[in-house]
């Protein structure tokens, strides 16, 4: 499942200088991508309970079990499954749990389901299910095919997603059958080893993030000061002037001119400010936005590998 993450961060500067307006627009927009993997249990066919009969096998051996099972998935153009050793614990532990606890079920009194049995044991897998067989079997043969005339369970066997296998048979009393076989298939299908994307990486992008915005409300609270100084300048420079044509006496206007001029400086000064900032801002986008194909690039490429 992906999940795609939308940043936009759009900055607005205005600059005035001297009654004269300009903006300038400084845009920085990125997808990022994250991509989580759900895991799938798809195979947990109902009960098989074998014949209850004096002809019952000393061996069930899992390699015979595991020859038989790979014959009928040859039948059907399907590749051999593999023997795991981890899923070969798990089918152990569930075999000698349901014999310790004397029940008949995929999951087991205490909630344990076969994803969680298989993720417990260290399978880390991207499908997984169960084949459970309780009865009289005569040998191999006679216990898969019983699997085979069970839908569910067939389903199992000839699933073309798995590729491994774990498998595991005991020989113990079970209520009131007496000394039984069980036996446990755990299917799987391991999550592809992919390399995550760098998560330093998208760090440092939100930490610069931050500074940048930091700069920006920086930027914006200069533009806006020398804007309204940029306006008072014109006031008291109007008022000198509108003096000075009354009067023709410079004195009088010369205060009004002087203190628009110093407003004026102070409205120079603070989008100077408001520049070398920016600058710093651009320059720190230009980094954010290497930073993000680098990281976009790697969360393409894990993408890619967990869908195989």
């Amino acid at each position: 499942m992906e999940l795609n993450k939308k940043i936009l961060l759009t900055i607005l500067i205005v600059i005035i200088l001297g009654g004269f307006c300009t903006a300038s627009y400084f845009v920085y927009k990125k997808y990022f991508s994250k991509t989580s993997t759900s895991k799938i249990t798809t195979g947990l066919p109902g009960q098989l309970f074998g014949p209850k009969t004096t002809e019952k096998a000393k061996t069930l051996d899992p390699i015979k079990v595991l020859d038989w099972t790979n014959k009928y998935r040859a039948d059907e153009n399907l590749l051999a499954l593999k023997t795991n050793t981890v899923l070969v614990t798990a089918a152990q532990k569930k075999t000698d749990d349901m014999f310790t606890n004397q029940y008949f079920e995929h999951v087991s009194p205490t909630g344990v389901s076969p994803s969680d049995l298989v993720s417990a044991t260290g399978y880390n897998y991207k499908t997984t299910g169960e084949n459970l067989a309780l009865g009289d079997f005569k040998d191999e043969k006679d216990l898969v095919d019983a699997w085979m005339a069970s839908p569910g369970h067939r389903a199992n066997i000839l699933n073309n997603e798995y590729t491994e296998i774990g498998i595991y048979t005991g020989l113990d009393t079970f209520e009131n059958r007496g000394k039984t076989w069980l036996a446990v298939q755990e299917f799987g299908k391991p999550l592809p080893n992919c390399k995550s994307p760098n998560s330093n990486i998208l760090q440092d992008i939100n930490d610069k993030k931050n500074i940048y915005e930091s700069l920006a409300s920086q930027i914006n609270a200069l533009y806006a000061e020398a804007s309204n100084m940029n306006a008072q300048a014109n006031d008291k420079i109007k008022q000198g002037n509108e003096i000075y044509t009354q009067t023709e006496d410079k004195t009088q206007a010369q205060p009004y001119w002087d203190e628009g001029t110093t407003l004026r400086e102070t409205a120079d000064a603070d989008t100077a400010k408001a520049k070398d900032l920016q600058a710093q801002a651009d320059s720190l986008s230009k980094e954010i936005q290497t930073e993000s194909d680098t990281y976009n690039t790697q969360v393409d490429k894990y993408n890619t590998c967990i869908k195989q």
